[in-house]
């Protein structure tokens, strides 16, 4: 077992670097995985401060240098703590970006790993289960989230739990480490991102009532809950927290019934007439991750011809419906109400986004897929699986794989010039720029004004709304900003390079004459 795992992870690890890593791993300090957006910021930043935090006593949930004065919330998340933890000590020597590079590339590749490991547990096949492993750790909703979400691409241990499920009942796990297992993975994956946490046990609940095994049942409750134990600081926290979730929406970040077999402009091969029709998908760029494409669905249909096989088959049905949201739509034309439209109105739920769960549909079509492989070595399946494959292959043409860091010389060489302790309004401001980056590189040295944490505005700063909204276009009058800097005790405005000629405008227009430090006005 061990020799097949190490040969399809060390397969993947060479196609994850020969599609998302061919220029960063050339230039890992100064390019980054993925497109030039401000979403990666958030990460970037909490590798250096999940660290700082737990070092100087505080609480890391509670952030206290940005937002301020009353600073942010993290209740609802954790930016990725998990992740930040762990890459601690490559963080210390390397530093935040190129942390983010290896974690990057690394994610894929491991997630495709566990997903092998998965399908040879049930196939015994190396070459079937590498198919299997790719369809999961490459797919479409891998490759978006890699643009900018590195805690939801990283996903490897979502394989882990079935694999779990399936030691447990061929007896190789007993019912100690089973619970114990499940637990720790759980609570794992809650560190990581909490928005998988939660729909792992939606998943986990509807696989329970589809396969019905009482047994296992009670010993999963027994192994979520000692999850529940293990992060219940956090889930304590957040209960007690005023925490501010994203206002999204559960109609427009969802699945598209077309979107399964239709690709977008984010895949290589295209069928003509797609882009018309990709072009009323309502999710985000990141967020359009549904799709599998024709040759797949083929080999899922063949693996599902036999009748021991059709939980499975119930399984991804119910995944692709609960990811279509509140409103099923068929390219972008609502055609029907979708499941979601209850649970939308659940505590915290309707802040998660339902196109997230083509995560499940990617792991159970890959694993259908090793089955139908699996079941008959014939030349039109594996055909079909090469077919398959390119058909999900990325568009390296497009240049948001890779993108170059703005790294301002400022904060490159410590932000000395800013006094220690100082509150600074940063330009370009949140979504425009990488100031959260650039303030932890500075050792957060600095408190910031606002920050970019998915929330555009927090409650406390609602009356502020239009300057945070009209800033970096300089949409604000003199004397509405002048206000706002005198409210936020602002003693310090940082002009980097990036900042757009009417935010410059708006600045000069309210402050003393600037100085000029390395590429920066000050």
């Amino acid at each position: 077992m061990r020799r097949p795992l190490l040969a399809a992870a060390g397969l993947y690890a060479l196609g994850a670097v020969a599609l998302f890593g061919r220029t960063v791993v050339l230039h890992p300090q100064t390019t980054v995985v993925g497109d030039g957006g401000a979403d990666k910021t958030l990460y970037l930043w909490a590798f250096e401060w999940w660290p700082f935090a737990l070092a100087h006593g505080r609480n890391p949930l509670d952030v206290t240098v940005d937002w301020v004065p009353h600073g942010f919330d993290l209740g609802l998340g954790t930016a990725g703590g998990g992740l930040a933890l762990l890459a601690a000590p490559l963080t210390w020597a390397a530093g935040a970006v190129a942390t983010y590079n290896v974690l990057a590339l690394a994610a894929p590749a491991l997630g495709a790993t566990t997903a092998f490991l998965l399908a040879y547990l049930v196939t015994r096949r190396f070459w079937p289960s590498l198919v299997g492993g790719w369809v999961f750790g490459f797919s479409s909703y891998e490759q978006g989230h890699l643009l900018g979400h590195l805690p939801l691409a990283f996903v490897a241990l979502v394989p882990l739990v079935p694999c779990l499920v399936l030691w447990r009942l061929r007896g190789t796990l007993s019912r100690r480490a089973y619970v114990a297992l499940l637990a720790l993975v759980l609570a794992g994956e809650c560190l990581i991102v909490t928005q998988v946490y939660f729909s792992l046990i939606l998943i986990g609940a509807v696989a329970m009532l589809v396969y019905r095994r009482s047994a296992l049942l009670l010993e999963s409750a027994a192994g979520l809950a000692l999850s529940v134990l293990l992060v219940s600081p956090l889930l304590v926290y957040a209960a007690v927290s005023h925490a501010a979730a994203p206002v999204r929406s559960p109609f427009a970040e969802s699945a598209d019934v077309l979107g399964f077999v239709v690709p977008t402009r984010r895949t290589w091969l295209r069928p003509p007439g797609s882009g018309a029709i990709a072009a009323g998908f309502t999710g985000t760029g990141a967020e359009l991750g549904a799709y599998l494409g024709v040759p797949l669905l083929v080999l899922v249909v063949l693996a599902l011809r036999r009748r021991d096989r059709r939980p499975l088959g119930v399984l991804l049905a119910s995944a692709a419906l609960l990811s279509l949201g509140t409103r099923i739509k068929v390219a972008g034309t609502v055609v029907g109400i979708g499941p979601w439209t209850v649970l939308a109105r659940l505590p915290l739920v309707g802040s998660a986004l339902p196109v997230r769960l083509t995560l499940y549909t990617s792991l159970l079509a890959g694993l259908l897929v090793a089955l139908a492989l699996a079941d008959k070595n014939s030349r039109m399946r594996w055909a079909l699986a090469v077919c398959g494959i390119a058909a999900t292959l990325p568009n390296l043409s497009l240049p948001t794989w890779h993108s170059p860091v703005p790294q301002p010389a400022l904060f490159a060489r410590g932000a000395a010039a800013i006094p220690r302790g100082a509150d600074v309004l940063v330009l370009p401001y949140g979504p425009g720029g990488w100031s959260m980056l650039w303030q932890a590189e500075a050792g957060f040295r600095f408190r910031m004004v606002g920050g970019h944490f998915a929330v555009r505005v927090t409650p406390q700063e609602e009356q502020w709304r239009d300057v945070y909204t009209g800033i970096n276009g300089g949409r604000v009058t003199p004397a509405r900003f002048r206000a706002f800097l005198a409210a936020h005790d602002v003693s310090r405005i940082v002009v980097a390079p990036g900042t757009r000629r009417g935010a410059r405008r708006l600045v000069a227009a309210v402050a003393p004459p600037p100085q000029r430090i390395a590429d920066a006005l000050v």
